[in-house]
């Protein structure tokens, strides 16, 4: 299956590359690639407090414990935005981003333009905090609720936008082919928007993201097996403070609420049903391509009280480019035992992201 999973990532890479780019269309930026509503339901995520981000078309995630006895990844997630591959013609950035076109403030045009879907799984061999040889497969949605951008930042896009509708009209009206306007809009945007504040970095003042996840288990990687895990509902608000080096501050508020069958004998396979309620927050600083985010949350069960536990974690993350993110996490996670957090990932995400700077 991971084969599968793994061919699939690269024909999907493969055929989104190879679109061309239109030249009235901006591209759009501040694609984080955020841990997967699976992983973070299963407390496998780097980082479970996820700052609202752009989704692109397809991602895909490969986490590695530092305590796994293989050399080879266990943990893999999908996750395909519909938006990007449904889109009309006429779409523009502003709907997509939430940005005020000067005629409509657009603060819940993200709800279904930024919907992802995600399939997450994992295999635990050992004991530990999961059940041994059981394969969790989860299903996750997410989506952005709400965003509103202040007004400085939307004067600072608009002005960015401005520029490059003017540079884009010129090189259209050039006698060149495809390929030499393209070569020559990114000259001319390096060239002439270099003064404007980078087009990535200009992020809203305030995002509310919710999201879904559901999680199985199957015993001994067997269909027949199949029992459920857990689901939870969470939501995440985040404040984005831009800073005068040109870097950004976020301040992010976490809440969720689930079930979950608990295992209280692994020897037995003995499970407890609960519920359970995590208040959270996190603080991250962003620098160009590289961020460091601290996240604290506080998980507590409505009637097993003595598995209410804490996770704690520092992340760290590097942004080789828009396509590929590599992070690492150390800390201590939720559970009494085997607490000990410490893993290295990598996301990979496809997909173009253009959009038209205005209707035709």
């Amino acid at each position: 299956m991971k084969k599968y999973v793994l061919l699939f990532a690269l024909l999907a890479e493969a055929l989104l590359v190879c679109a061309q780019d239109p030249i009235d269309s901006v591209k759009v930026e501040d694609f984080k690639i955020p841990s997967t509503p699976g992983f973070a339901l299963l407390d496998l995520a780097p980082s479970t407090i996820q700052r609202p981000s752009n989704p692109k078309q397809f991602a895909f995630s490969l986490l590695n414990f530092t305590g796994n006895s293989g050399a080879l990844p266990k943990d893999f997630a999908l996750e395909v935005t519909p938006y990007w591959f449904l889109k009309l013609k006429n779409e523009t950035f502003y709907k997509y981003s939430s940005v005020s076109d000067g005629e409509y403030n657009n603060y819940f045009t993200g709800i279904l333009r930024k919907m992802s879907i995600s399939l997450s799984t994992h295999f635990n061999d050992s004991g530990k905090n999961f059940l041994p040889k059981t394969n969790y497969v989860s299903f996750g949605v997410r989506t952005n609720l709400i965003t509103i951008w202040g007004r400085s930042q939307t004067k600072e896009m608009k002005t960015y936008l401005t520029a490059f509708k003017s540079i884009a009209g010129r090189v259209a009206a050039m006698d060149l082919s495809v390929q030499k306007k393209a070569d020559t809009l990114d000259a001319l945007q390096n060239e002439e928007l270099k003064k404007i504040k980078r087009f990535g970095a200009i992020k809203p003042l305030f995002q509310v993201d919710v999201a879904y996840a559901h999680a199985d288990m199957f015993a001994e990687n067997k269909y027949d097996n199949r029992q459920f895990y857990k689901n939870a509902f969470w939501i995440n608000a985040a404040f984005n403070l831009p800073l005068k080096n040109s870097g950004y501050l976020y301040i992010i508020g976490y809440g969720r609420a689930g079930k979950e069958n608990l295992l209280t004998d692994t020897a037995k396979r003995f499970f407890i049903r609960d519920s359970h309620v995590d208040i959270g927050v996190k603080l991250e600083y962003e620098q160009n391509k590289f961020s460091v985010g601290f996240e604290h949350i506080q998980r507590t069960y409505s009637s097993k009280t003595q598995y209410n536990g804490k996770r704690t974690v520092l992340i760290v993350q590097y942004k080789i480019d828009n396509n590929l993110n590599l992070y690492c996490t150390y800390g201590k996670n939720f559970t009494e035992l085997n607490n000990l957090f410490t893993l290295f990932g990598i996301n990979w995400a496809f997909g173009n992201g253009l959009l038209k700077t205005r209707p035709e």
